[in-house]
C-alpha cells in the first residue's frame, strides 16, 4: 500500500472509527484498498488520489468478479469501503472529486416456494413443538401451564 494512502486509511480510521467500527470493519476496508491496487498494478505506480477515481474503483470491481471470482453484492461491499474512504479523502481537500461508481446490479433471486410435502412436515413440526431449548420457564401451548420447556414465557 502506498505511503500516503497507508496514511490517509489511518486518519480515517482514526477520524470515523474511533468509537464505533471494529477492527474487522477496519481489515475489510484495508482489504478492499489492497484490491483496488492490485486491480490497477498494471497501469505503474500511482499516488494515492490517482487510485481513487471512478476508472480505479471500475477496474477494482471488474477484478473482484472476474479474478477473484467475487459475486455482485460482495463486490458492492468492497466498492461502498471504497467510495465511502475516497468521500472522506475529498472532505478533507485530498483528492479533487468522490468516487461516484454506481452500484454492481444484483441479480434477484427469489427462493424457491416449498413443495407440499414440506409445508404439511412443517406443519406437523409445529404442531408437535413443545417450546424451544432454553433452560428458563414458559408455557407450553397444549397444557397452558408453566413448565421447564424452555423460552420466552408465552401465553396462547
Amino acid at each position: 500500500m502506498s505511503h500516503h494512502l497507508a496514511e490517509w486509511l489511518d486518519r480515517y480510521f482514526a477520524e470515523k472509527f474511533a468509537r464505533v467500527r471494529s477492527e474487522r470493519t477496519k481489515r475489510h476496508y484495508r482489504r478492499a484498498i489492497k484490491w483496488l491496487i492490485a486491480a490497477n498494478a498494471d497501469r505503474g505506480a500511482l499516488s494515492a488520489a490517482e487510485l481513487l477515481t471512478n476508472e480505479s474503483c471500475r477496474r477494482m470491481l471488474a477484478y473482484l468478479l472476474s479474478v477473484r471470482g467475487q459475486e455482485p453484492v460482495t463486490a458492492n461491499t468492497s466498492r461502498k469501503f471504497v467510495v465511502a474512504f475516497a468521500a472522506w479523502c475529498r472532505d478533507e481537500n485530498l483528492i479533487a472529486k468522490p468516487i461516484t461508481v454506481d452500484r454492481l446490479m444484483v441479480p434477484m433471486n427469489p427462493p424457491e416456494a416449498l413443495s407440499d410435502s414440506q409445508v404439511e412436515r412443517l406443519w406437523k413440526a409445529a404442531k408437535n413443538a413443545t417450546g424451544c431449548r432454553s433452560k428458563r420457564t414458559c408455557r407450553r401451548a397444549d397444557a397452558g401451564k408453566r413448565t421447564r420447556c424452555g423460552g420466552r414465557s408465552r401465553r396462547r
